[in-house]
């Protein structure tokens, strides 16, 4: 893995495993119970979320439905007699840019704590 994405990756996955402990422990207290099938839900669940978060970031600031987002906001303002302040080209342009570290640790982070579950559900149940 490239240095320069090492860094900032490793301190954003601690981050979200923390996120990530947190979120196993709302669920636990969600489920109460404490079994070990509560326990190997509420780190399926937990680890779940922030792989999926990951993807909406990913989808979100990778471009994947620029162009059908202009297109469905043009189209609504032509509707009520207006034009859109910018073209597509200028739209797809000024869209900002995220650091790919930023969804690769929302990813490491889900994917850590789903085969956390797994591990334990084949070692328990």
């Amino acid at each position: 893995m490239n240095q320069k994405l090492k860094k900032p990756i490793m301190k954003k996955y601690l981050i979200n495993l923390i996120i990530g402990f947190v979120l196993y422990g709302l669920m636990l207290l969600y489920i109460s119970r404490s079994d070990a099938r509560a326990h190997v839900d509420a780190l399926f669940v937990s680890g779940f979320i922030l792989f999926a978060i990951g993807w909406f970031v990913f989808v979100t600031y990778e471009g994947i439905f620029d162009v059908m987002i202009y297109g469905f906001v043009s189209f609504s303002k032509a509707i009520i007699k207006q034009r859109p302040k910018k073209t597509l080209d200028e739209y797809l342009y000024d869209k900002d840019e995220v650091d790919r570290s930023f969804y690769l640790s929302f990813w490491l982070s889900g994917a850590t704590l789903m085969a956390l579950s797994i591990s334990l559900m084949l070692l328990v149940v």
